[in-house]
């Protein structure tokens, strides 16, 4: 049952009118037909060229005030805008990273003809006027949820009943319903800002330069697309979910155990004493911020690595995969890199960093940068690849002017049965070998980011298993076991599953989880560490709040019933309240620090 099927209920049992009068509740209940003869606008971006007529079109036949500015001047268009009751229709102009030429899209408002918003608010801080917009007045609004209203409606008819039979037991909870109110209040905060602070970050610089997807591989890190980012971080958490369907039933309980209360053990003129004692302790504090909390923590850690997860659809989506793909620039990005000198065996150095250039940039290997620097303190000249091929054994082959050209490390050398030095002493080396005879020997520097380091113990704790997707023959397990000294377990497939990841990473992805907007591991890991954890938190206070809402429900119903009135003060409400908040500021405060 939804919350418009539960108010839909209450005005049937004669409650909806108490809700929001017999209006409200007569279009809850379905008796409303709609506007015949009303009309849609359909708007194609494609087509638009922000002339801003349409602007125009609505003012007059609006009669709405003009504006400062008049319509032709297109100097507005450099402004964001939204709209408002002077203007109900704007055009906004967007220059996207991945175009050439800005493109405009229109707003304007929807003038629900059914809105849900007026009928469901109690407070009327929705109106819909005869024209067929919907205002919205923000002194009306109390910010609360069905359980703070038929809370605090209870409380009300627990003061009315107390004035007119001057019962001494018709004490208000006041406080404990001010409190749900300040709760509920900071849930749609904390919601609103969680959001601002991600689309913030997505809207920095247009489009970021990556998104997280999950892949059937794993976790992947690729271009960066917005398409679906935004829609995805409007979804409710689960736990807004579940009020839904739970709180109708806990109110309906309650409502229920006080008349069994009032027809038992107590007379029928403390009924809303006993409906106001089980509805205060069985709508908990924490129940408006189990998914928003944790959700602004983890919103707000991500905010410092540059990143940002799409709500809580999105970091699930992260958090239910094991394994997290990772390319060379992962794990060791710009700057970690060195090459400390290079000797050359029987040919011209000039050849040789040619050689070793060309085969390094054709075949991608994050090596490629290196020796072309390299190739241009030489004089040399980058030449024709042919035939690449990439080898099981930690190497490429190629043809270059009809020779055979090797290059990989010492392993694959061997396996190919190239002579190697015996004093040779390099674990990081990069071997060159023409037509069988090494040619040259590349002293390759793998200095380990500390940022990577951190990536990869967090990665180790929450049980993520590392998939590399690396082109360099020197980017091992062994090696990174033994630069970051961190047993990650990671997966090394084979040369053409690891091949079709680096690829598949390089594109762009769809359906962004998570947007990325820095460069190395950290923020990755981050992000899907810090979701795990989030998701986590979600589920469990979730859970804890709904124990402490059928523990409240039911210490209530026993109290009322044999009437001890010195336990039932509004000062234990609020304690009992307070403790049952307690778990989840803890468990979300977990979120925060990992």
């Amino acid at each position: 049952m939804n919350r418009r099927s539960f108010l839909t209920l209450m005005g049937g049992l004669g409650i909806g009118s108490a809700l929001g009068g017999a209006k409200s509740a007569s279009a809850a209940g379905g008796t409303f037909h709609g506007y015949p003869d009303s009309k849609g606008v359909l708007h194609d971006t494609t087509l638009c060229i922000g002339c801003r007529r349409c602007e125009q079109a609505c003012n007059k036949v609006n009669d709405l005030p003009k504006p400062e500015k008049p319509f032709t001047d297109l100097n507005v268009l450099n402004e964001k805008r939204r709209t408002s009751a002077k203007e109900w229709t704007v055009v906004n102009k967007y220059r996207p990273a991945s175009l050439d030429k800005d493109v405009f899209r229109k707003s304007q408002c929807m003038h629900c003809e059914e809105p849900a918003c007026a009928s469901a608010c109690f407070v009327k801080a929705f109106t819909k006027n005869p024209d067929g917009s919907v205002t919205y007045d923000p002194t009306l609004c109390v910010g609360c949820e069905l359980c703070a209203g038929v809370t605090v409606l209870a409380d009300l008819l627990c003061c009315v009943s107390g004035a007119v039979t001057g019962s001494t037991l018709s004490t208000p909870y006041a406080a404990a319903g001010a409190l749900l109110l300040l709760s509920c209040q900071l849930g749609l905060y904390l919601t609103a800002e969680t959001r601002r602070i991600a689309f913030h970050l997505a809207d920095v610089n247009g489009v970021p330069p990556y998104v997280v997807s999950v892949l059937p591989a794993g976790i992947c890190k690729q271009r960066g697309v917005l398409d679906g980012f935004y829609r995805m971080t409007m979804r409710p958490d689960p736990a807004r979910q579940w009020q839904n369907y739970v709180l109708p039933l806990l109110l309906s309980a309650a409502v229920v155990l006080s008349g069994v209360v009032c027809f038992t053990a107590r007379p029928m003129d403390e009924f809303p004493w006993v409906l106001a004692t089980l509805t205060g302790a069985g709508v908990q504090l924490s129940l408006p911020l189990t998914g928003t909390l944790p959700l602004y923590y983890l919103t707000r850690r991500l905010e410092r690595s540059g990143a940002a997860a799409a709500g809580y659809a999105g970091a699930r989506a992260v958090a239910r995969s094991g394994r997290m793909v990772l390319t060379d620039d992962d794990l060791f990005p710009a700057g970690t890199v060195t090459l400390n000198g290079y000797k050359v065996y029987g040919e011209e150095r000039v050849r040789a960093v040619s050689y070793a250039a060309s085969v390094a940039k054709a075949a991608g290997s994050s090596l490629a940068p290196l020796l072309d620097r390299q190739l241009t303190a030489e004089g040399g000249y980058p030449m024709r690849v042919d035939e690449l091929r990439y080898c099981e054994e930690g190497g490429v082959e190629a043809a270059i002017r009809g020779e055979t050209v090797l290059m990989g490390s010492a392993y694959f050398m061997k396996k190919r049965r190239v002579p190697l030095p015996r004093d040779l002493k390099l674990q990081t080396g990069l071997f060159l070998a023409v037509d069988g005879v090494l040619t040259a020997v590349f002293a390759v520097k793998y200095q380990p980011s500390r940022n990577a380091e951190w990536a990869l113990r967090a990665m180790r704790r929450s049980h993520i298993t590392p998939v590399l997707a690396v082109r360099s023959s020197n980017v091992t397990p062994g090696l990174i076991k033994r630069k970051f000294g961190v047993d990650a377990k990671v997966v090394y497939p084979d040369v053409s599953t690891r091949l079709a990841l680096a690829q598949l990473a390089a594109q762009q992805g769809e359906a962004p989880n998570v947007i990325v907007c820095r460069e190395g591991l950290l923020p990755l890991a981050e992000s899907v560490v810090g979701s795990r954890r989030m998701v986590r938190a979600v589920r469990t206070a979730t859970v804890l709040s709904y124990i402490g809402a059928l523990c409240g429900v039911a210490l209530s119903y026993y109290l009322t019933s044999v009437g001890n009135f010195a336990v039932l003060t509004p000062l234990s409400m609020v304690v009992f309240l307070l403790l049952w908040l307690l778990p989840t500021l803890l468990i979300a405060g977990l979120v925060r620090h990992f």
